[in-house]
């Protein structure tokens, strides 16, 4: 526990994770400051509800695609390269001096996760808060707010979106819930980024940039092969009910990132004990 505590004061200290974090809380801010611009002036009963407002959802549009881009590469830049960062610095033995290598492994990989889940987490939970003070907690513009566009979508919700009732009864749970979801996808991706960085010993850039490629890679292979219920984004954003939700897509996605994850445990602690038993 105590070597863990160490692990999080390296990281809070680090300077990717802090400047991660306030580009993607600004990012965050900034949003809704354009709302709030979008809609300065207006009657109330014109005004979205703060629900439909929230950055981490796909009624957002264009910011929520920005997000969604980027959400692979903010996941990983603060803290899943410290392992190949104390390497190259030749720092890596004084780190585990005074500890097993078993003891620096999971301390470090549990702060890894703790810095994904962190730098996703909090810029969504202040866009959220933020939303709740500005903007009315309901409305009911254009039926509940779909658009022309989208006019069949609450139909389609209840009949083959995930978590259905909880967004019929309370879309902000429902958005809390993704928001949990995201950030621990956001961990793991981390993780897994963290355990090749025992195998890459080249571009510490490269190393960042891995599973940004790979995700979108997937993404676009899942999407031409009409196998879009697995792929990730689905299960990770708030209403994403028309990309082909279902109960099995999501097991199967999430046991696969959470296998990466943890799979190769073994294999990077072997590494690990190698080089520095």
């Amino acid at each position: 526990m105590r070597r863990f505590i160490v692990q999080l004061e390296l990281l809070i200290k680090r300077k990717s994770f802090l400047l991660t974090l306030s580009i993607m809380s600004i990012y965050s801010i900034a949003v809704f400051v354009i709302n709030c611009v979008t809609f300065y002036n207006n009657d109330i009963v014109t005004v979205k509800a703060a629900q439909y407002l929230y950055l981490g959802s796909d009624f957002l549009d264009l910011p929520f695609v920005i997000y969604s881009l980027v959400f692979p590469i903010i996941s990983t830049i603060p803290f899943s390269d410290s392992f190949f960062e104390e390497r190259k610095n030749n720092t890596l033995e004084f780190c585990i001096m005074r500890e097993s290598n078993i003891v620096y492994y999971f301390s470090k990989l549990f702060a890894v996760f703790f810095s994904g889940f962190i730098v996703t987490a909090t810029p969504l939970l202040i866009n959220m808060l933020l939303n709740f003070i500005a903007f009315p907690l309901d409305s009911y513009i254009d039926a509940t707010n779909f658009t022309y566009v989208r006019s069949h979508l609450f139909e389609d919700v209840m009949e083959t979106g995930l978590f259905s009732d909880l967004f019929a009864q309370n879309m902000y749970l429902y958005n809390l819930l993704y928001l949990f979801l995201g950030s621990f996808v956001s961990g793991l991706i981390s993780v897994i980024v963290y355990q090749f960085s025992f195998f890459y010993k080249e571009s510490r850039i490269l190393l960042l940039c891995s599973f940004f490629a790979v995700y979108h890679f997937i993404t676009i292979i899942l999407n031409v092969i009409d196998a879009n219920e697995f792929c990730v984004n689905n299960y990770i954003f708030a209403s994403m009910f028309y990309s082909g939700q279902t109960v099995r897509g999501m097991v199967v996605t999430f046991i696969l990132i959470g296998i990466a994850a943890i799979l190769p445990i073994p294999f990077s602690l072997k590494r690990l004990n190698k080089n520095y038993e």
